[in-house]
């Protein structure tokens, strides 16, 4: 049954003219993160990963061929893109969200870079020894347990 789509589309607060993505190639060094400071340092601009795993810039700006009642003023001759966009897809629908990354500051990236440095670190640190004694037990005195070497007879 189409209502629910049809009293969406009635309810609809046009998300989806309100701003454009641009996919961009993913960030792999210093300068390419230095680039998406410079990015959100502009006004109504973010860039983000999404759960895909495809880098984004979005610049969030209204459509000018947005009605005052959020209906698109030259509808049915709108562009190919709006034509292709499904509404049971629409941030209207599904709810806004669905990044995996999100920086709209250049503080956000600072955060992740340091966040992505302490786990390459941790990944790189020699691994503890274990308090377990090889049973999968803890040993007695919270020591790896050591093995006793038997002499032969």
């Amino acid at each position: 049954m189409e209502l629910p789509v049809l009293n969406a589309c009635a309810r609809c607060t046009a998300l989806c003219c309100r701003y454009v993505a641009v996919e961009i190639d993913e960030p792999e060094d210093d300068r390419d993160y230095d680039n998406i400071r410079w990015y959100v340092s502009h006004e109504n601009i973010q860039v983000y990963q999404d759960d895909e795993g495809g880098w984004y810039i979005q610049f969030f700006t209204r459509c000018r061929h947005l009605g005052r009642e959020n209906e698109c003023t030259i509808h049915p001759n709108h562009y190919q893109i709006c034509k292709d966009y499904k509404m049971r897809e629409c941030e209207f629908t599904l709810g806004q969200g669905g990044e995996k990354r999100l920086f709209r500051l250049p503080e956000d990236v600072d955060r992740y870079l340091a966040l992505q440095s302490a786990r390459r670190e941790a990944r790189a640190a020699p691994p503890r020894a274990s308090s377990r004694n090889g049973k999968g037990r803890p040993s007695r005195n919270g020591r790896p347990h050591r093995r006793q070497k038997t002499g032969a007879r």
